[in-house]
């Protein structure tokens, strides 16, 4: 029998339809509780973002960019410690104020839904963006990691190649608006990544079975990961 919070995991992603920031804290409750984590409230966190969409003092793209991310923002880049596994919780990412660009953008695009702004999560090639929808286009861009700077395609090419310090096509698909399910699938990579990193800890172990078996409720995917997740899971038995 799964948990309560992996039930809840399932629930959310298995629906037609579903707010990417309530998927995002329930992946954080359950791969915090496989450490010994339990003390979670998902509506708690839910009603911080309620509160911040609150606050914002002009309800557009930009000035939520500016609210959240600008000088003196409430959140900013983890560049200290960008591989620390609380960087992809979204609870704890509420808390510090520091996440990484996923987390970042997640808390931008629910703030947006709560404002009637039409937001998508972009997945350039290692770094994630935020879309703004302007007349069913998406052609201006802001990068929460980096203080909510506005791009626009020239800009995001210029910020990969940056990144990966050579020169990088990147393709017209890559500017499409993600899924509230692929952000999720992309949230799990990254814990998965960081977790396979430190298998000789048993936390990471833990915490790495545990993305497992909540990578296996996502459609496409779940199949894939059975035998993985069983051979992962033999050091805790």
């Amino acid at each position: 029998m799964e948990s309560r919070a992996v039930e809840d995991f399932a629930r959310i992603v298995g629906a037609p339809s579903f707010s990417v920031g309530e998927a995002a804290l329930a992946m954080s409750w359950a791969v915090q509780e496989a450490v010994g984590a339990i003390d979670f409230d998902v509506i708690d966190h839910l009603a911080v973002l309620d509160d911040l969409a609150g606050a914002v003092p002009t309800p557009t793209a930009s000035g939520i960019a500016d609210f959240l991310f600008g000088g003196g923002g409430r959140l900013r880049g983890n560049t200290d410690d960008y591989y620390d596994p609380a960087n992809s919780f979204l609870d704890s990412v509420l808390r510090s104020g520091r996440g990484i660009p996923i987390t970042l953008s997640i808390v931008m695009i629910e703030v947006g839904a709560r404002l009637g702004v039409p937001l998508a999560g972009i997945g350039l090639p290692a770094h994630l963006v935020v879309g703004e929808f302007q007349g069913g286009r998406i052609d201006r861009f802001f990068d929460p990691f980096d203080g909510g700077r506005t791009l626009d395609r020239a800009g995001c090419r210029a910020l990969v190649s940056r990144l990966a310090r050579r020169t990088v096509v990147i393709p017209e698909a890559a500017f499409a608006p993600m899924s509230n399910l692929a952000l999720v699938e992309r949230m799990l990579n990254n814990l998965k990544a960081i977790h396979a990193a430190r298998t000789g800890d048993l936390a990471s172990v833990r915490a790495l079975a545990r993305v497992m078996t909540l990578r296996s409720f996502l459609p496409g995917v779940g199949d894939s990961e059975a035998a993985e997740r069983l051979r992962l899971a033999a050091p805790l038995n």
